[in-house]
């Protein structure tokens, strides 16, 4: 994957990457889940919602009070990219809070994405392309779908859940160079694998996740984490 993200040239291949890696369990820079439509019980739909921060939620961000929080951020990322074997581990640090900072100023507080009436907003696909047109849809859509569906099967009516977010994420997409979101999607890569690979790098990530910033003293037990993963990925079967 991290081979992948260096051959990336532009945004069309980043919507590519971010398709294959949603597939395989990985995180974007927004999110997406399947439900029953709100107002119509009988279908179900594509919901897309913001994303795409390494932090709880946009008001990390600016706060003063979260200020040792984002410095400790730095410091994982920087932690985390070095283990990684990723060259340049500080400066891509620093990347990668700017991109989430800059990202955070589109999203919604959380109080406005629990307001069911603002958060449901049926969108068709050429609407969706309106709103967001630096992302290659049809090209994540088809990578997504491991090439069996088109996007106009998957996104032909969608509920966009914060519509300005994506128009954020457009201009974004627009004026952030290619090299920016390589480091950006290089720390989503190792965030995303990091729980399953050598000791370093778990510690590293539960150091920050659940020491830092949930207050968890102690990493649970490999077998409790494992029977957790299995219980998680069967859900209800």
């Amino acid at each position: 994957l991290l081979s992948a993200i260096d051959g990336l040239r532009d945004t069309r291949d980043l919507a590519a990457f971010l398709g294959e890696l949603e597939r395989q369990g990985g995180a974007g820079i927004f999110g997406s889940y399947v439900d029953s439509d709100d107002r119509n019980s009988d279908r179900y739909l594509v919901n897309l919602v913001q994303g795409g921060l390494g932090l709880p939620d946009e008001s990390y961000y600016k706060d003063e009070k979260f200020a040792e929080v984002r410095t400790a951020y730095v410091a994982y990322l920087e932690k985390l990219f070095t283990l990684g074997g990723v060259a340049d581990a500080a400066a891509k640090a620093t990347t990668v809070l700017a991109l989430d900072t800059k990202l955070a100023e589109g999203h919604w507080e959380r109080a406005e994405t629990r307001d069911v009436q603002k958060t449901y907003n049926l969108t068709t696909l050429a609407a969706l392309k309106e709103l967001c047109p630096a992302f290659d849809w049809d090209v994540y859509m088809t990578n997504v779908s491991a090439g069996a569906l088109t996007a106009e099967k998957i996104l032909g009516e969608t509920c966009v859940r914060e519509p300005s977010f994506f128009s954020h994420l457009s201009a974004m997409l627009t004026e952030t160079p290619i090299e920016d979101w390589k480091a950006y999607l290089a720390f989503h890569v190792l965030r995303s694998a990091a729980p399953y690979l050598t000791d370093d790098l778990v510690e590293a990530n539960f150091d920050f996740y659940g020491r830092t910033l949930n207050g968890t003293p102690e990493l649970r037990a490999r077998w409790k984490r494992g029977v957790a993963l299995v219980e998680g990925a069967l859900g209800g079967a």
